[in-house]
């Protein structure tokens, strides 16, 4: 991937970061517990992607790592 190309597709991935940190902190959800497999699926589904962006990332990953933990509790 171009570094042109890299820095457009971080920039999104910052704002939508930015966009979720800014909707939980400023909304209350329900609880959305599914059943067990369910969770466990979507939890190693979730662990992976946000372990393969973070590594994209570099240093910036710290702020997906911080939005999974804030999705999680």
């Amino acid at each position: 991937m171009r570094t042109a190309t890299s820095y457009k597709v971080l920039a999104v991935l910052m704002v939508v970061m930015a966009g979720a940190l800014v909707l939980t902190h400023t909304t209350t959800v329900g609880s959305l517990v599914p059943p067990g497999p369910v969770q466990t699926a979507a939890g190693v589904a979730a662990g992976f992607g946000i372990g393969v962006v973070a590594a994209i990332m570099g240093v910036a990953g710290g702020e997906l790592l911080t939005l999974g933990n804030r999705i999680a509790c």
